[in-house]
């Protein structure tokens, strides 16, 4: 992420810092959180993944529970976390 402050942050950085394994799950159709951002923290995250999930928004875990399990569970396995 650039050092310039987004919409979120206050510009100090320290997403930068993060190492761990992490997956960013996004609802097309979610407005709380722009794609933008999500893409943003993908990129400044050294170990990220980034799934898209296409006619669900921000309640993800009410619209597409089961998608979201195997999602999950197969991104810890493929990960080995």
């Amino acid at each position: 992420m650039g050092k310039e402050p987004t919409l979120y942050s206050k510009g100090d950085n320290t997403i930068d810092d993060i190492e761990a394994e992490t997956l960013h799950i996004w609802g097309s159709h979610g407005f709380t959180v722009p794609e933008s951002m999500v893409r943003n923290n993908v990129e400044a995250i050294k170990n990220s993944t980034f799934v898209k999930f296409d006619q669900c928004g921000h309640s993800l875990l009410l619209i597409n529970l089961m998608n979201l399990k195997v999602i999950v569970v197969f991104y810890s396995i493929i990960r080995k976390i």
